[in-house]
């Protein structure tokens, strides 16, 4: 049941200071001084005034026998106020929710500057400033309230809110990171502690919106956001005791490396999906999270107990770590959505709970601090490739060649481009492997200090791509194999015009690879692999013979590694479902 807070008439928020809503400003990532030099040579990023909150704290320790309450009591009228600045910027992961002591405004109003002596933020308001979006009825949530259709309404006020800022400043996971939310997940329909609309009982009717602003400590098993440790702990002792991992059935299992993937029906755990929608809007800026989960698979990542031993005693605990989505009867998508948390994705995106602010280390003495007697194995590297390349497996075996659904978020962009190099490169080795039947072996490339290997340089016509895309059907264009090695028996076999393989097209090496067409001419034309032979007036692919073999050696280094998240097809148990559209029910391994 989506709760409907419009029942309620709420008060528009206080209209004083609204004319700073939208003033340009800039944020001073330290605190800014009364020295002039001191704020120039500071970090600054510049950008606008969206809302101003306060903080909540969490109220003192409650007794073992209470459980603590959510609801702000009296005495927040004092907590600090954080504006939230975006950042003017090609990335809007910068922005977020900034000590109203660290603005700066550039050109404040005339009607401010007449308050305070000063351009700080914290000199002109005193008080928190709401947006007016927030009172809004739209004409599609009038209409969708009036049909009683629940899901509908969420969609529509999800379109009105999905600008506004975030009321989660931070996550806290695990005791152990501490990351911000980067965009607006409708985390308030789920838990009215983070609903901005949601109106105050401390006050009388007509009520205002919630002015506050919270920690999120986010639960890794059931994925449900507390405003307190102690209501955390609380769900996992009386409501996740012997359920320690996500639901659904789990078709990968990895001892070695501490790691398991979970397929999850979203029509069989529709809040746990619910959850999982919510994260991943927290994450990515052009997702459109709904409570429509009924028609999606999701498969999430979970982390062994050895990764994170400290966290609960119990050695069959797994903690989430990612996830990706897939939509049921949808064959030319092998996926919708894919997420890593901050934490776990590239070089790990979040500071220890340790060094964070006490305005959620203090609700628990022990929080950040470490134990004795267990020793964790540290986080998993390489998840994100790890889930891309389990998407391409699931829609082989459903005898369907396919690509993620577009457009890319930025990150996306880069891991995709990672993951399809990895398989054209592999591919160029094969060939290059199975050129050398009959010819002396190529020596491995030098390494010098550091470890990276000396590569030759080629020289390849400034043009041949152009030319190429300028081919009516560049997809199916005869190419011929060909190696860049610089030996006498290479050269001369380039100079009588053999290749390695001829009348090789795109088509043929994407059929071969399991990708797209389009994804293996894209990857081949950033490499600068195709070059157009004037001599024999013809196509060919050239094969960096050093960075080919260097490359792949190095993947092969991270294949055997244990700390890497590395996908091995025999350890996926999946049967294929006629009845589903596509993939069905796993077994345990």
């Amino acid at each position: 049941m989506i709760p409907n807070p419009l029942k309620e008439p709420l008060r528009a928020p206080s209209s004083r200071m609204n004319h700073l809503l939208g003033a340009a400003c800039v944020v001073h990532l330290g605190r800014p001084t009364s020295s002039k030099e001191s704020k120039a040579s500071a970090n600054t990023m510049s950008g606008v005034l969206l809302e101003v909150r306060r903080l909540w704290r969490p109220p003192p320790p409650s007794p073992p026998t209470e459980f603590p309450k959510e609801t702000p009591g009296n005495g927040h009228e004092d907590t600090p106020l954080y504006a939230y600045v975006r950042i003017k910027e090609v990335d809007h992961r910068l922005s977020g929710w900034f000590p109203l002591r660290q603005v700066e405004f550039k050109d404040p109003p005339q009607q401010a500057l007449e308050k305070a002596a000063s351009r700080l933020a914290s000199d002109c308001i005193q008080e928190p400033i709401l947006s007016s979006v927030y009172t809004e009825v739209t004409a599609g949530m009038a209409r969708t309230q009036r049909a009683k259709k629940e899901l509908n309404y969420f969609e529509e006020r999800l379109l009105r809110d999905g600008m506004t800022p975030t009321t989660v400043r931070n996550f806290v996971y695990l005791n152990r990171f501490v990351f911000r939310a980067w965009y607006y997940a409708p985390y308030g329909l789920l838990h009215p502690a983070y609903d901005p609309v949601v109106p105050l009982r401390l006050h009388p009717p007509p009520a205002i919106p919630n002015p506050f602003i919270k920690d999120a400590f986010l639960c890794p098993f059931s994925l449900r956001v507390f405003t307190t440790y102690e209501q955390m702990c609380y769900e996992t002792r009386a409501y996740r005791g012997g359920r320690l991992h996500p639901p659904g059935s789990e078709i990968y299992r990895d001892d070695r490396r501490g790691f398991s993937l979970f397929m999850i029906n979203g029509s069989q755990h529709v809040t746990y999906c619910r959850h999982l929608f919510c994260i991943g809007k927290s994450f990515l800026e052009n997702k459109l999270a709904g409570h429509d989960v009924h028609s999606y698979y999701f498969y999430v990542v979970a982390l062994h107990h050895g990764h994170f031993p400290r966290y609960v005693d119990d050695p069959n605990a797994m903690y989430f770590a990612g996830y990706f989505t897939w939509e049921k009867r949808v064959a030319e998508f092998n996926l919708a959505c894919i997420l890593t948390l901050p934490c776990f994705a590239g070089r790990g995106d979040g500071r220890l709970a340790g060094t964070s602010s006490s305005a959620f280390s203090a609700s628990d003495p022990s929080f950040g601090k470490e134990t004795t007697g267990k020793t964790p194995c540290g986080p998993l590297r390489g998840i994100g490739q790890f889930m891309i390349a389990v998407s391409y497996e699931l829609a082989y075996r459903r005898h369907q060649v396919g690509g993620p659904e577009r457009p890319f978020s930025d990150l996306g962009a880069v891991a995709y481009t990672r993951f399809w190099r990895c398989r054209v490169l592999r591919w160029l080795h094969a060939q290059l492997t199975a050129g050398e039947r009959g010819r002396s072996p190529t020596p491995a490339p030098r390494v010098e200090e550091g470890g990276k290997g000396v590569l030759g340089k080629r020289q390849r016509p400034p043009s041949s791509a152009a030319r190429l895309s300028k081919r009516r059907n560049t997809k199916e264009t005869p190419l011929n194999l060909d190696s860049d090695s610089s030996s006498e028996e290479e050269r001369a076999h380039r100079e009588a015009g053999d290749a390695l393989r001829s009348g090789v097209s795109i088509g043929e090496i994407a059929r071969e690879i399991g990708l797209e067409e389009a994804d293996v001419l894209e990857t081949v034309r950033r490499m600068g692999l195709v070059h157009y032979s004037a001599e024999h007036r013809n196509y060919c692919l050239m094969i960096p013979r050093a960075f080919v073999e260097w490359e792949v050696g190095r993947l092969a280094r991270w294949e055997l590694s244990t700390e890497c998240a590395t996908f091995n097809p025999d350890l996926l148990r999946l049967k294929p479902s006629a009845g589903a559209g596509g993939v069905g029910g796993g077994h345990r391994a």
